[in-house]
Order: structure tokens, then C-alpha cells, then sequence
């Protein structure tokens, strides 16, 4: 038999060491939804903060949460289910976090073994620079000084 979960729903604050500024827009900290299931003696969490430019909100994303809780704590809760209720999206990434980090603690261990994948690695990313000054610009640029040459030395 699966368990009934018990669906928790938080909004946390999240505080930027410094301003981030980019489209006319600027963040001294980001909101995120925190969605958690609790079950069985053990709690799995998930966290989205959403797209500000498709409007997911912290408080959308907890409404979209609360809107599924009835289904949530009274079926047996699975990834496919979660791909019925909400649409793609914050919420929906948040609770289906929230499920693979509850199946990995009760499993006793990692998400990426549960799914049978290989071990997590680096790889080469991206990284958004803030729009500010010129200076300022340079500043946060210098300050992943060696990102670009760790980055080239894995492609070789």
C-alpha cells in the first residue's frame, strides 16, 4: 500500500549577498515556494522560486499547490500523477522534488541512484552577470576568475 502523504506548503525568503539586476527588474533576495511530503516517519522537500516573466510568483505557486492538496493527500502520489494534476511549472517541480527527496531518504539513498543514473559530475555551465556598471559588471566577472579555463580544460 502507498503512503498518504501530508502535503506542507511554505514560502521562505532567500537573501542575495548582493543585488541582482537584469531587465528593468532588481532582487535583494528571491522568494521560493517550498513544498514538502511527509509520510511514514520522513519528510521529502522541494523548492521552486519560478519565472517572474510567466508570472509564477511564490504566492501563484502556492495557490497552484493548495488547489491539489485533496488529491495529494488522499492517492497514492506518484511522478506520473504529479504530471496530471499541475501543469508544467514551478508547483510541479517543487511537489515532484518533494517525492524523489522522500523515496531517497526512506531508500536510504541518493535521487540519482534511484533513478538509476550515473553519478553526478561538473559540468560546463553559464552564469548571468547582473546588469550594473561597467565597473561593477567587471568586479562580479572577475569574481569567477578561472571559470572560463576549468570550463575549456573538461571539453579537451
Amino acid at each position: 500500500m502507498s503512503p498518504r502523504f501530508r502535503l506542507i506548503i511554505r514560502i521562505e525568503q532567500w537573501p542575495l549577498k548582493t543585488p541582482f539586476r537584469i531587465t528593468g527588474h532588481t532582487w535583494q533576495s528571491f522568494e521560493a515556494v517550498v513544498a514538502g511530503l511527509e509520510a511514514d516517519g520522513h519528510c521529502g522537500f522541494g523548492e521552486a522560486a519560478g519565472v517572474y516573466y510567466r508570472g509564477e510568483t511564490s504566492s501563484y505557486l502556492k495557490h497552484q499547490l493548495e488547489s491539489v492538496r485533496g488529491e495529494i493527500e488522499s492517492t497514492d502520489l506518484t511522478s506520473e500523477a504529479i504530471q496530471e494534476l499541475l501543469p508544467p511549472g514551478g508547483a510541479r517541480n517543487a511537489l515532484d522534488c518533494a517525492l524523489w527527496d522522500w523515496k531517497a531518504k526512506v531508500a536510504k539513498r541518493t535521487v540519482w541512484q534511484l533513478a538509476n543514473l550515473p553519478e553526478p559530475r561538473p559540468l560546463i555551465t553559464t552564469f548571468t552577470c547582473g546588469a550594473g556598471s561597467p565597473a561593477s559588471m567587471a568586479a562580479t566577472a572577475r569574481g569567477y576568475e578561472g571559470a572560463k579555463e576549468r570550463g575549456l580544460s573538461s571539453l579537451s
